[in-house]
């Protein structure tokens, strides 16, 4: 089985998406999910973008995934507030999380097990 680290986000306009890290032999990948509000599969996490590019380690693929969603929440005018890690997963410490964010301009300190 696969290493995973999940990262969950809310934005300013309440929306909840997570990044899913997922480490293989040949390098790290990414998934982006939104979350279901409604229906059937409401509370579930659907994925909008599957891993396309493969990246040398998981600080890297963190600040890819952190554009894309930031592309994605620009066309809703929209943007990430908080940053939270359900699992505490070791892919990617609270530290070089706090990092990637900061260089993108984000004001956000991460949480684990919020």
């Amino acid at each position: 089985m696969s290493p995973l680290q999940d990262i969950d986000f809310k934005t300013n306009n309440s929306k909840k998406l997570r990044v899913m890290l997922r480490k293989e032999p040949n390098g790290y990948f990414v998934h982006l999910q939104e979350l279901i509000t409604d229906g059937t599969y409401g509370g579930m996490y659907s994925e909008f973008s599957s891993p396309m590019h493969r990246f040398s380690d998981a600080k890297i693929a963190f600040e890819y995934a952190l554009k894309a969603l930031r592309l994605f929440l620009g066309y809703s005018n929209d943007d990430l507030k908080e940053a939270n890690n359900p699992c505490n997963c070791e892919l990617l410490s609270n530290s070089d999380q706090a990092s990637v964010l900061s260089s993108l301009g984000l004001q956000i300190t991460p949480t684990v097990n919020k």
